[in-house]
């Protein structure tokens, strides 16, 4: 994901709780916090960003 404006935004996601179980974050602009199973969404920063791989490293 990639906030290409200057707010700061949050986004809703559409996981299942096995999808964000096995999240990984893979490059970002800041530390984000762990994605909570029952209400996953993300606060992006103004001009902030967030590479995710579900599934876990492989």
């Amino acid at each position: 994901m990639k906030n290409t404006q200057k707010p700061d935004h949050t986004i809703d996601l559409d996981l299942d709780e096995g999808e964000i179980t096995t999240l990984t974050d893979l490059l970002c602009d800041r530390r984000y916090e762990a994605l909570d199973a029952e209400n996953p969404r993300v606060r992006m920063n103004g001009y902030g960003y967030r590479w995710m791989r579900i599934g876990g490293i492989y």
